[in-house]
């Protein structure tokens, strides 16, 4: 019997192994017949293989009805799912090992590479050039040195912290650092840590198939963008909130705001949810809500605390204004932004231009935040937290100055969280 999982299954795996120019993962990766002087895109073959073989054996399982056949077919997904991301991650970890390291890797990744090992020197990432580090490889004479993408590091600390370990393991045996692993780990993690509060078998494999199966998101970690830390500890958050376990929902919450400003918005609303299950508990469950709500911001004191007493104002330039375009040449207007209607409508079409991003981005983000608080007054279950984050993350990211397709994907994750979560408070 054809299923939806396995419908599902063979046409995310067929569209991974033809996406030979995905962001990040460019023709050498995902044809293999350049670099490796293949004559054969020997990965896109190796996506039809799982995918047809999957698809057979799924359907073949379906046959035989019954809780233990789901769970068969449940393991089957995800072992087959995970041998994808883990193949890819590994072909991508040859191709850097054996050739030019900065081939095939998302330039964030490169400039977290070379911000980790700016730490170990001693230096502030925030506050330094990084002309003369691996990121001129993909910068080049492009850019003078005095650019803003030499000069400023867009992203929060934890991003290069975790990375340390990556770079110093890797001079230890003499290979590039891989820290692409690191947001690997960091995606298996949100998928198993929704995988468990789900009931039934059948809603594994579904979550499973839309997250670790789906090439709209599992390829950007494999490339290097570092949005799957963020989205990980989140999606572990809530799992462990669903448990009860608030002080470890609070640290991972906690680590979550210090890996990526796109957890920025849903802060206030995962406080707002907090507070709002406090007014159903006793008094000894309240009392650890309050003290999640401590950890939470403990923990980013930590991770930010340093760099802001190191230098608060770099620390400023490079996390807020340099990504909002209040740098000049920081960021052109890009991606599915609605200010690309100025660039198109503009005579000159000009995408450099200074534009209101902040003070309509604020307006809208405040705008979706009072309506989603409200929606989730009214029902305060997990899956409406997720859906209102995306929701005022979705607003935010509309009126920002340019929306890629990374940040489009981490809301489609936490978009199926929510819905399977959803799915299940109903059926409960």
């Amino acid at each position: 019997m054809i299923t939806l999982e396995a419908i599902l299954f063979l046409v995310f795996g067929l569209v991974a192994g033809r996406l030979f120019y995905a962001p990040g993962l460019d023709y050498y990766i995902l044809n293999g017949s350049m670099l490796l002087h293949w004559s054969v895109p020997l990965l896109q073959y190796f996506y039809d293989l799982v995918a047809i073989g999957g698809f057979i054996v799924l359907v073949i399982m379906a046959r035989q009805p019954g809780p233990r056949s789901e769970r068969r077919r449940f393991w089957t997904i995800f072992v087959l799912a995970a041998v994808m991301v883990i193949g890819t991650s590994a072909r991508h970890a040859v191709v850097r090992a054996t050739h030019q390291p900065w081939h095939v890797t998302h330039d964030g990744a490169l400039q977290t590479e070379a911000a980790a090992e700016l730490l170990l020197a001693g230096k502030n990432p925030y506050a330094v050039s990084y002309v003369g580090t691996i990121l001129d490889n993909v910068t080049g004479d492009s850019l003078p040195a005095s650019s803003s993408p030499k000069t400023h590091y867009a992203y929060p600390p934890l991003t290069f912290l975790v990375a340390v370990p990556m770079v110093l393991m890797a001079k230890n045996i003499g290979t590039v650092p891989e820290v692409q692993m690191v947001y690997v780990i960091a995606l298996f993690v949100g998928v198993i840590a929704i995988v468990r509060l789900l009931p039934t078998w059948r809603s594994r494999s579904l979550w499973t198939i839309l997250t670790l199966g789906n090439p709209f998101i599992f390829l950007y970690p494999v490339a290097g963008y570092n949005d799957a830390l963020a989205i990980g500890l989140v999606l572990l958050a809530v799992a462990l909130a669903a448990r009860r376990q608030w002080g470890w929902a609070g640290l991972a919450f906690g680590l979550a705001l210090g890996a990526k400003q796109l957890v920025w918005a849903a802060a206030p609303l995962w406080a707002w949810w907090l507070w709002l299950q406090s007014r159903m508990v006793d008094q000894t469950q309240r009392r650890a809500l309050w003290r999640s709500m401590a950890v939470t911001a403990i923990t980013a004191a930590v991770i930010y605390g340093p760099f802001l007493v190191w230098n608060a104002p770099a620390l400023y330039d490079d996390l807020i204004r340099y990504v909002s375009g209040n740098i000049p040449l920081s960021y052109p207007i890009g991606g599915s932004t609605l200010w690309q209607l100025k660039v198109i409508l503009d005579p000159v079409h000009n995408a450099w231009g200074p534009i209101p991003s902040t003070v309509v981005q604020v307006s809208v983000g405040l705008v979706m935040l009072a309506l989603m608080m409200r929606w989730l007054q009214k029902n305060p279950t997990l899956s409406q937290l997720l859906f209102g984050t995306v929701m005022v993350t979705f607003g935010l990211s509309l009126t920002s100055r340019f929306v890629f397709d990374n940040y489009l994907s981490s809301l489609v994750w936490l978009g199926a969280a929510a819905f399977v979560l959803a799915d299940h408070e109903q059926r409960s």
